[in-house]
């Protein structure tokens, strides 16, 4: 489907570019949490930097929601 796509303010947090992330979106199949309507994509963008990608779909419109480097993902 194709979708509307918005950028909330707290996606800009980590100050990647809207650009990249819509590399990794349209590059990437999307991981969609089972319990939540919640969307992710990780992948690298054109600079090979691994994203994590998050969003939302609502009225049409894909509200993104979360960028951030992957590297900065703690693991537990």
């Amino acid at each position: 489907m194709i979708y509307d796509i918005k950028f909330t303010k707290s996606a800009r947090k980590h100050k990647i570019g809207v650009l990249r992330a819509l590399y990794v979106i349209s590059n990437n199949h999307p991981l969609s949490l089972d319990d939540l309507d919640e969307i992710r994509w990780i992948g690298a963008d054109q600079r090979g930097l691994i994203l994590e990608v998050s969003g939302f779909v609502e009225a049409g419109v894909l509200h993104i929601i979360h960028v951030m480097p992957h590297r900065f993902r703690r693991n537990k």
